[in-house]
This record gives C-alpha cells, sequence and structure tokens, in this order.
C-alpha cells in the first residue's frame, strides 16, 4: 500500500518561503554592503596575472605588502579623482624611503628599479627623487609591473583614501 504525504496547507508553504526569501535578502545585502568587485581593465596592469579583485570594504588596515584598493587623488591627467585602484602597501608612516637613480629603497630595501614611465611623463627622473621619512597617515604604494603608475612618481596615499584589502582571484 502506498502512502501519500499529505499536502501542506498555502499559508505555511508561503511562510516557509517568506523566510527563506527574507534569509537570502540578508544575505545578499550583507556581502554587497562589504564586498566590490574590481576589474583591472587596463592594457599593462599593475598586477600582470590579475584582472579580478574582491574588495574588502570593511578591512581597512594598511598592511605592509598588503594589496588595497584606494581612490585616485591628485593623478590627473591620467586618473580622475575617484578612481578606484590598487596597489600594495610597500612603505609605513615612520619608514625611511629613498627615491634615487638606483631605485626605490625601503629602510634600505630595494622593492623596485629605474623609471621606466619617467620619458613618457616628460620628467627627468631627478625630480622623482627623496630621500626622507614616511609621515605619520602616509602610505608609500608599489606593483609588481615595472609600468606601474606608483608612488615613485605620485608620493603618498593618505589614511582616508583607502576603500579596503584586495585579493586577486582571476
Amino acid at each position: 500500500m502506498i502512502k501519500f504525504k499529505k499536502k501542506e496547507a498555502w499559508p505555511r508553504f508561503l511562510a516557509k518561503v517568506l523566510i527563506l526569501v527574507s534569509a537570502i535578502l540578508l544575505l545578499f545585502s550583507w556581502v554587497e554592503g562589504r564586498f566590490r568587485v574590481g576589474i583591472d581593465s587596463q592594457v599593462i596592469r599593475c598586477f600582470p596575472d590579475h584582472k579580478f579583485f574582491l574588495v574588502d570594504m570593511k578591512d581597512l588596515r594598511p598592511v605592509r605588502d598588503r594589496i588595497i584598493a584606494y581612490r585616485a587623488k591628485g593623478l590627473q591627467p591620467y586618473f580622475v579623482d575617484g578612481t578606484m585602484m590598487g596597489k600594495t602597501i610597500k612603505g609605513l608612516p615612520g619608514d625611511h624611503l629613498v627615491i634615487n637613480e638606483a631605485g626605490v629603497f625601503i629602510n634600505e630595501v630595494q622593492v623596485a628599479e629605474g623609471f621606466p614611465l619617467a620619458e613618457r611623463l616628460s620628467r627627468p627622473i631627478s625630480e622623482f627623487f627623496k630621500d626622507e621619512v614616511i609621515p605619520e597617515g602616509k602610505y608609500f604604494l608599489m606593483a609588481p609591473a615595472p609600468e606601474s603608475y606608483d608612488g615613485r612618481y605620485w608620493g603618498y596615499i593618505s589614511q582616508s583614501q583607502i576603500v579596503g584589502k584586495a585579493t586577486p582571484f582571476l
């Protein structure tokens, strides 16, 4: 003898659907409020092996060698203020930064060689030279691509420009 399961009443079924939909919407709202997907659409990318980044907008901690997303400020005519960009934090407040003809040094450790964009920027490399302590609230950023338009050309970003931790995923 085959027993059939008794059909569930519509009000009870609708209550379950509403609870499930509410849970999905809450989860989506939390994810959407915390994370963004960043896409590097440049022909020559700062991180050559990665085009997509998951940006955790709640993790604003500046940690050395962490990839962060930040808002561009004062990088015209190359980037409009507010453009979201990504680079690696190489220098923290209190670090000793030296930029000279040999390259970029942080606390006497070389982090980059040369100035491949100097000619394109129509500036002599000596204009980029520095020998100073990174100020409080400022961070020096670089990217692994030699052609990256990074801190060696434009200096520091401030804490307020940091959008979040960027994790490459493709």
